[in-house]
């Protein structure tokens, strides 16, 4: 789900313009994009300057998101270190919080501040999707209190701005953990494209053909019969170097005979074994009858 919620950012960033190398921007502006109930433009000039950002994305083009994709990227911030000012948005929050019996640690307000802020979603369903987040018992009743409590306190836009800009300015971003997951989909994104490549290389050559695999049959069948008549005469050669030897012969039927002869008959005996390969040799539809000498 981590590496789903990073992947929807650089999507993000490619289609508003940002460079996403910049991890600690490039997502800060991906939340404050999808922020409501403030000044978008001021806050983004606070904060970057006039770096330059699609607003013409931001405004009409945003893909809609899901509390849980929210709650996984606001697990790459760290807010522990924001300050919380006495009466502010978030200093009520936390007052409201501890009115529940609930973690009410800058860390915790913080989440609940940009969670129910969050454009396409609505602010009971993303609180009451925290709360399950952080296994709170009662997550939708307490939920609807919270708002409750809070229904008599308003804030206008510049103040909610105003706290915006602050809890960006002063939270962290693990950055390193937001480049180890842009290095993962980028792997992935390689392994993806390599395996679709054979997978095509397969599909244009397609399987081999029967003939061919015959022709590699009989290919070999060729070389083993070259080998036999090799071996045939290399021992009826030696036979007869040695002076004498025995001949046997194996007939049609699988009768072996068998007959002594002596060096001035191999001349002769070499001539017939070799005509007797050769024949092997021209007719294969039928059973192999050669001679060997022992």
């Amino acid at each position: 789900m981590a590496s789903e919620s990073i992947d929807h950012f650089i999507k993000f960033c490619t289609d508003a313009n940002i460079d996403p190398s910049h991890h600690r921007d490039s997502v800060r502006k991906y939340v404050l994009a999808y922020q409501r109930n403030l000044e978008r433009k001021n806050a983004f000039k606070v904060m970057f300057g006039n770096v330059f950002i699609n607003w013409e994305y931001t405004d009409r083009g945003l893909p809609r998101r899901d509390a849980a994709h929210w709650i996984n990227v606001l697990k790459y911030f760290d807010f522990s270190s924001v300050e919380v000012q006495p009466k502010s948005i978030l200093c009520s929050m936390q007052h409201r919080l501890k009115t529940l019996g609930l973690n009410a640690d800058p860390n915790f307000a913080c989440r609940v501040f940009l969670l129910t802020n969050m454009n396409f979603i609505a602010s009971q369903l993303g609180l009451e999707r925290l709360f399950c987040e952080y296994e709170i018992p009662d997550a939708y009743n307490k939920s609807l209190r919270f708002f409750a409590l809070g229904a008599d306190t308003a804030f206008d836009v510049l103040l909610t701005t105003g706290m915006f800009c602050l809890i960006m300015d002063e939270c962290k971003v693990d950055e390193a953990e937001v480049e180890k997951q842009i290095q993962f989909l980028k792997l992935r994104e390689e392994e993806l494209s390599n395996s679709f490549k054979v997978k095509q290389i397969r599909a244009m050559n397609g399987r081999p053909r029967l003939r061919s695999k015959l022709a590699d049959v009989k290919r070999d069948i060729n070389s083993v019969e070259v080998c036999v008549i090799f071996m045939l005469r290399i021992c009826i050669f030696l036979t007869f170097c040695t002076g004498h030897g025995r001949l046997r012969q194996v007939g049609p039927g699988g009768e072996v005979s068998e007959r002594l002869f002596h060096a001035h008959q191999a001349p002769s005996l070499f001539s017939d074994g070799a005509d007797a390969c050769a024949g092997a040799d021209q007719s294969r539809s039928s059973d192999y009858h050669g001679l060997v000498c022992v």
